[in-house]
């Protein structure tokens, strides 16, 4: 093939030359370019064949071979190709086959998209060289996939891979779980929903996932709202609002993430926080707007110009509307402007009054009584304007006293319109501020009888109702009071509350350690749930009496009283967890009807009992009992098979052994982990052994009783001349003829050449059918009942003694007889076969070659070898004792297979050690010994001892500790009945 360049070239000259006569050299010529034609399409073929399979760079790996397959078809496909082929037709020459031109086109495009996608390849081997994580792998193979569309194999491997990676991202979420780390299972979860898969995530992981990120970020969240609660308290303890504003939106955020309900506890204890907060956001939004006013009037009140009395009088009355009112240092500056913005007005209406009033004099001549008249008017309008600042000032003193002087100095003056108006509006505020008087002192008696800490709204009312020096210094010292009489309130809750607290946490302790005994004992059950609620009452009493202690001791509060409800919900999971155990129990016991369907139910049980217990060991344990269901449901098919053996009738034949030999067969191929492989595998080769009597063991029995040395042949025997000399016996396909003294006898096994000696009569000693003919015609006819089923073992073992009980058979023929007769008799019988093996070894360690031509009364290794072989005859056990010892071996086999296990319960972990759940009682078992179907590191099922039972009292002591496994079930082997 090296040399297809060369020959191409030869043939191109060839086809060009004037000379072109055929000639040996041409033949090969022909011959090697035939043979490069072929290999090229072969090639091409397969890499064609490969390419169709999506397996691309195994189809440039196979052209880059050498010679490269391009190149190899570019040079074998030269201009005068349909010349040559033509030559070859006229000389009869290797014609050879076209390249196809189209799967080299196929195979020029696959080097073109390969290209690009070197680098992913080679970083793809690099990964499955160094087994990376399938994670890595998984993300390279997505980029091969999309860079590589038209390729099957990466979807199918992504497949496959993919099915690996949930597995991975399963366990990983478990650990994760496990070790409650919110972030990694966030990030798992992440990559199940956003990763893009070729198949969707089965949904059990998804729920799985979610389920467990949800459950873990709402208890993440819990203790973050109890920490931010915590810092709310103490916030409101100290009375430092700033501190619990910043801890105020980020509990909100929880409450709004978490979906709490209005009357959930949290909210509960935090309303009087978050209400006292709102309080004192309003306050600061109230002193913000004061300040604001006081802000706006000062600044008025610095402008030089004029300002409309109406303006002035508008923010002072904004900022007279605030509980605070106007600062007296304020207040001075305010009354002194207005006063002069309304004399202001007033001089500019007198000036326009008086020029009016001259106009008048001048013009119209009035009297000096209509002068005096509007004087008059302009005075009173003054004094109204007077007592009206004073009221709207608040100067109701002042405001009486200038009343009072009128009266006294000009009383009619009072009689004047403006006066009038003014006496009204005194009158009216003077009403107003003895219903506020009055308000205001209800409002501090209701502020000294009010509770201690949080807000006071009788408080914040006299405050608000305070207008007088006195009445305010009076609500200040109430403050006082209150504030001292609120910290030794404080100190006093907090010096009692510590020991309670403390006692509180020892006896939530101590109650949740006593839980574990309390689940096996229904008293102590009954006694944790009053204990729980005397607990109970006390940590609400504790939070009502520790309700104005200081933030650390209100903290320890609440942590007790957390504890308290997590002990609640720590008994209401036992509850749930002894209520599916109860169920759990009950199924166990009813297994007997149904034991698979029985197990299914206990598995899923069991999956109940572990979402009750979220990180409990039996939680933990879940996946690999979850791996072992299958040995149960195996279990439980076995003993079904069995128990409907037990009921069917004796007898059946071969037909019945036969079907019970495919149940068996199929049991195997179902279930080839389960713990009971090795004892089903021993019944089938039991019903094997059965099923082969009929064919071909009583097919082989009768070729060896047929045989012509056994089963027809004469034995003549001579006594020598010489006494000392043994008896001469030669075997005869017959009778010999009375009156004849030469016999043809068998001298080796080649029964179709008899030999021929010359006998004297006068010597006969014995004439008759051979021992081992009479024992083979004998036995003939109970072939056929071997045959149709009926008892082996002991015509088996009757024709084993008969041979050996025969002094007249060969040593020789005997002992072959023997080991035959035995194999196939432990050929059909399991039992027979494991006891005969002792008598099979010591023929075999006898070492006498029985091949021989025993037959041959002149062989001398036959004489030889007879004293070996009759002793190791002699040496064999009695075969009664076999026939017992198979007996008793069948009798162990079927003893086992009626002795099979049943769940009785499961392994649980207690105080005093391991136990079994429901405990066992003598109405339940007697002796036996208990086991547990535990997966092997082959993945197979194995059963393995954790204890026994006596008198119905388990005692569970494991051989091996990986046994004892939470959760797992419990099965009881009764004990074999002893013997008499």
């Amino acid at each position: 093939m090296a040399g297809y360049h060369q020959a191409v070239d030869d043939i191109r000259a060839f086809v060009q030359a004037t000379d072109q006569t055929r000639s040996p050299a041409l033949e090969a010529l022909a011959g090697s370019y035939a043979e490069a034609c072929a290999e090229a399409a072969r090639r091409l073929g397969q890499c064609q064949r490969l390419l169709q399979q999506g397996l691309r760079s195994e189809a440039i790996q196979l052209a880059e071979a050498d010679p490269r397959l391009l190149d190899l078809v570019a040079a074998l496909d030269f201009p005068e190709r349909d010349a040559w082929d033509e030559l070859v037709g006229i000389y009869g020459l290797p014609a050879a086959p076209r390249v196809s031109q189209s799967a080299a086109q196929f195979l020029n495009e696959a080097y073109a998209l390969e290209e690009p996608l070197q680098d992913l390849l080679r970083t793809h081997r690099r990964l499955a060289l160094s087994r990376a994580p399938v994670r890595a792998r998984i993300a390279v193979m997505r980029k091969l996939a999309a860079q590589d569309p038209t390729n099957p194999i990466w979807p199918e491997d992504l497949r496959v891979f993919e099915k690996v990676r949930f597995r991975e991202l399963q366990e990983d979420g478990a650990e994760a779980a496990r070790r409650r780390e919110v972030k990694d299972l966030g990030k798992i979860l992440a990559e199940v929903e956003e990763s893009p898969w070729v198949e969707p995530p089965p949904k059990a992981l998804v729920q799985g996932l979610r389920k467990a990120d949800a459950q873990l970020r709402g208890q993440q969240n819990r203790a973050a709202l109890a920490d931010l609660e915590g810092e709310l308290a103490d916030a409101f303890a100290a009375r430092d609002p700033e501190r619990a504003r910043r801890a105020r939106q980020p509990w909100l955020s929880l409450v709004g993430v978490l979906g709490l309900a209005e009357d959930d506890p949290a909210m509960r204890r935090a309303r009087p926080i978050l209400d006292w907060l709102e309080d004192r956001d309003r306050a600061d939004e109230d002193d913000r707007r004061h300040e604001d006013a006081i802000r706006e009037l000062r600044q008025t009140l610095d402008e030089p110009g004029a300002i409309a009395p109406a303006d002035l009088e508008r923010l002072g009355n904004t900022l007279l509307r605030h509980e605070r009112g106007m600062p007296e240092s304020l207040q001075a500056r305010y009354v002194q402007r207005l006063a002069a913005e309304r004399a202001r007005a007033n001089r500019l209406r007198m000036i326009v009054g008086g020029s009016a009033a001259a106009a008048v004099l001048l013009v119209l001549g009035l009297i000096a009584a209509s002068v005096r008249s509007t004087a008059r008017a302009q005075e009173a309008e003054r004094a109204a304007q007077a007592v009206s600042d004073a009221v709207e000032l608040g100067e109701l003193a002042r405001a009486g006293d200038l009343l009072k002087k009128l009266e006294q100095d000009d009383p009619a003056i009072l009689q004047q319109a403006p006066m009038l108006e003014a006496r009204e509006m005194f009158k009216g505020a003077e009403g107003r501020e003895a219903q506020r008087q009055l308000a205001f002192e209800q409002a501090y008696r209701a502020a000294e009888a009010s509770p201690l800490g949080g807000a006071s709204k009788p408080m914040d009312e006299a405050r608000k109702l305070a207008v007088q020096p006195t009445e305010k210094e009076a609500v200040a010292k109430l403050a006082e009071r209150r504030a001292a009489a609120l910290e030794a309130e404080r100190k006093r809750q907090g010096g009692e509350a510590r020991p309670r607290i403390r006692d509180l946490g020892d006896r939530v302790a101590a109650l949740r350690a006593s839980l574990a005994g309390a689940k096996a004992e229904p008293a102590k059950a009954r006694a944790a749930e009053d204990e729980f609620e005397q607990l109970r009452g006390e940590a609400d009493a504790l939070a009502a009496a520790t309700e104005l202690a200081d933030g650390e001791v209100k903290t320890l509060a609440q942590a007790a009283r957390l504890d308290v409800e997590n002990l609640g919900k720590q008994l209401e999971s036992g509850r749930r967890v002894a209520a599916v155990e109860r169920d759990m129990a009950a199924t166990l016991r009813s297994a007997g009807a149904d034991e698979a369907q029985a197990m299914s139910r206990y598995l899923e049980l069991l999956k109940k009992a572990a979402e009750a217990e979220p990180g409990s060991p039996r939680a933990r344990a879940l996946p690999q009992l979850d791996r072992e269901a299958q040995a149960w449901e195996a279990v439980a098919a076995w003993n079904r098979l069995l128990a409907a053996w037990a009921k069917e009738p004796a007898g059946g034949g071969p037909r019945r052994d036969q079907e019970r030999l495919d149940l068996c067969n199929r049991l195997i191929a179902k279930y080839p982990q389960s713990p009971d492989a090795a004892e089903i595998a021993a019944c089938r080769d039991r019903l094997q052994a059965v099923a082969r009597r009929a064919e071909p063991l009583a097919g082989r029995l009768q070729q060896l009783l047929s045989d012509p040395l056994v089963g027809s042949v004469w034995m003549v025997k001579v006594r020598p001349p010489n006494r000392d000399e043994p008896a001469r016996k030669y075997y005869l396909a017959q009778r010999p003829p009375d009156d004849s003294s030469v016999v043809h006898y068998y001298k080796s096994y080649n029964t179709e050449k008899p030999a021929m000696a010359a006998i004297v009569r006068e010597h006969i000693a014995l004439s008759e059918a051979a021992p081992q003919s009479r024992i083979a015609a004998r036995y003939k006819a109970a072939l056929g009942q071997l045959a149709r089923g009926g008892e082996w073992d002991g015509p088996m073992m009757d024709l084993a003694a008969a041979i050996r009980q025969e002094p007249e058979i060969d040593p020789l023929l005997q002992l072959n007889l023997l080991r035959r007769v035995l194999e196939l008799a432990g050929d059909g019988s399991v039992p027979l076969r494991e006891a005969c093996r002792d008598a099979l070894a010591r023929i075999d360690q006898a070492g006498v070659d029985v091949t021989v031509p025993w037959m041959d009364p002149d062989n001398a290794d036959a004489r030889r070898l007879r004293p070996a072989a009759a002793e190791a005859v002699a040496s064999l056990p009695d075969f009664a004792e076999i026939r017992k010892h198979a007996r008793e071996i069948a009798a162990g086999l079927d003893g086992r297979l009626a002795r099979r296990p049943h769940p009785v319960g499961w392994l649980s972990p207690g105080p005093q050690g391991w136990r079994v759940e429901p405990a066992i009682s003598a109405a339940d078992a007697g002796d036996g010994e208990l086991l547990v179907a535990a997966r092997e590191e082959g993945g197979a099922a194995a059963w393995k001892r954790v204890g026994t039972v006596a008198r119905g009292v388990a005692s569970l002591r494991a051989e091996d500790a990986s046994a004892m496994v939470e959760g797992r079930p419990v099965y009881f082997r009764p004990a074999a009945a002893e013997r008499p």
